[in-house]
């Protein structure tokens, strides 16, 4: 399962009164936003059945970018990725049990590069808090991260 979230830069506008809100600043999100990072909490797990034993590997990690580069325009109609890139590093922790009794704890450190990358994707915009995307596989162009993730992105508007 994959999950993406965005929200648009909100803690630095006075929208003044008592902090209710209208509900309606959000309409617009066209425009141009800097890629201000993304983070990842993961957590895998794979189990096999062998010979009358069961086998179960439990990989976690939690992690932000850093050396976060690129921009993105999203028009009526399009999300136009430019430049995308960061780099990742931290340490996955891998639990293996063999027929439910644990005999393996290790943390396999990773560093990762995700060189810039360009992508357009088209999507429909169904009311004021929903996107649907036509061609995307994921939102971002960045697909290279290992261990595998689930990328909550951040972006500033310029």
């Amino acid at each position: 399962m994959l999950l993406t979230a965005c929200q648009k830069e909100v803690d630095l506008q006075d929208l003044g009164g008592s902090g209710t809100g209208t509900g309606t600043n959000n309409a617009v999100i066209t425009g141009n936003w800097n890629f201000a990072g993304l983070s990842a909490k993961t957590n895998v797990a794979i189990s096999v059945s062998q010979a009358g034993h069961d086998v179960k590997a439990v990989t976690t990690s939690e992690y932000s970018s850093q050396n976060n580069i690129g921009t993105l325009t999203i028009t009526n109609n399009q999300f136009i990725f430019v430049g995308i890139g960061h780099t990742v590093n931290g340490a996955a922790n891998v639990k293996a049990y063999l027929n439910g009794i644990l005999f393996d704890n290790t943390d396999e450190p990773f560093d990762e590069i995700t060189p810039p990358a360009d992508n357009t994707l088209d999507y429909v915009r169904n009311n004021n808090d929903s996107l649907s995307f036509t061609n995307a596989v994921a939102i971002c162009p960045i697909l290279q991260v290992k261990p595998p993730r689930f990328p909550q992105g951040q972006w500033v508007q310029e």
